[in-house]
């Protein structure tokens, strides 16, 4: 018998017949590192998962962001510089709407309560520690201080004209980025803007410093001012 050696495998002569043994991983080997792989993928997924949501739900943003600012442009080139307008508390967010905002978007659909825009409450938004946002989400009972709409894309924006007693005049705009699907958080699908003469749709917050920006994206924080952060931070959520 003539065995010869090599650091792969062993071969022997049998009356002129080669045979090769060949080194495998043994079932005991396999399953251990299957258990490794495991082991790691459990505990990086849920990070990878967030990440890509987070990325995902930054680039909705930009796009609601892009759209609004993009038909508030249009509406000026028709209606002359936003400065000018009449005051939507005034005339009312109906007619705010259908003349400054509805002819520039595409496929906007109206909803007059809760339950249209999707929502399963009146109060359907929460902070990002925890707080009811207290925004009524129902024209039938903020009678023409409000009104939201969801385009073809199935974001909803919110258009505001006045608030608390109905005598302050209000400019706020609320993006939610899936409508009424979960989480429901300010700061994290839910953004809120401000209408800006001469600016256009800005981000509520953008004129504080970076310090408190990112106070108010924590956990401690109400989430208001997320929206600027996230422009501030090159559109990606870093909290």
């Amino acid at each position: 018998i003539k065995i010869c050696y090599n650091s792969d495998m062993l071969h022997h002569n049998y009356d002129g017949i080669f045979m090769k043994r060949i080194y495998a991983f043994t079932l005991a080997e396999v399953l251990i590192t299957l258990g490794i792989i495991g082991i790691v993928a459990a505990l990086t997924m849920p990070a990878l998962i967030a990440d890509y949501k987070k990325k995902e739900d930054a680039a909705k943003l930009k796009k609601a962001y892009t759209i609004i600012n993009q038909a508030f442009k249009l509406s000026e080139v028709d209606n002359g510089p936003s400065e000018h307008w009449p005051s939507a508390y005034d005339i009312g967010a109906s007619a705010y709407y259908e003349q400054y905002w509805k002819p520039y978007f595409q496929g906007p659909s109206l909803c007059k309560t809760y339950k249209e825009c999707g929502f399963t409450s009146q109060t359907p938004w929460k902070t990002l520690r925890g707080d009811v946002s207290g925004t009524v989400v129902d024209m039938a009972s903020a009678s023409n201080s409000r009104v939201f709409f969801r385009t073809n894309d199935g974001i909803l924006y919110g258009i505001f004209t006045t608030f608390g007693d109905m005598t302050v005049a209000n400019s706020t705009i609320y993006i939610d980025i899936n409508a009424g699907k979960n989480p429901n958080v300010l700061g994290r699908d839910v953004f809120k803007y401000t209408r800006v003469p001469g600016k256009g749709v800005l981000p509520d917050g953008y004129l504080q410093t970076v310090e408190y920006l990112n106070q108010n994206c924590s956990k401690t924080g109400s989430g208001e001012y997320c929206a600027a952060k996230i422009m501030q931070d090159g559109w990606e959520i870093k909290y």
